[in-house]
């Protein structure tokens, strides 16, 4: 299964290969053994939604799974703040009025490729 995880963390399956695999309660599932998530991961969703990619509602599938399964994803824990500080950011993107420029992408970016928290 941690294949399946690592292929979800990579975007190439999607969020219904991991509801046919775990069951519909994404939150509440648990794998034997969690994906972990580094900075460089999330560097690359952004990159991915800025080159067109993905779109925003991949990109917010994506955020809200590494967000809120905890069962099956886990983050770095010596990156664990600086991912939390750009996800807490992107898991936004749905709520009316919030966008983000180019600079404030690159900014998220340099804050995870500096392995420091991202502030708006």
């Amino acid at each position: 299964m941690s294949n399946l995880l690592s292929d979800y963390k990579h975007f190439r399956v999607f969020e219904a290969d991991l509801i046919t695999t775990y069951g519909d309660d994404l939150i509440n599932a648990k794998a034997d053994k969690r994906e972990t998530v580094y900075c460089t991961d999330v560097v690359t969703a952004i990159k991915k939604f800025r080159k067109g990619e993905t779109t925003q509602d991949m990109l917010l599938d994506w955020v809200n799974t590494l967000w809120f399964c905890d069962g099956l994803f886990i983050y770095d824990e010596s990156q664990c703040d600086s991912i939390a500080s750009v996800m807490t950011e992107l898991e936004t993107l749905d709520e009316d009025g919030v966008a983000y420029t180019n600079d404030e992408f690159d900014r998220m970016v340099a804050a995870l490729e500096q392995n420091i928290e991202y502030v708006r």
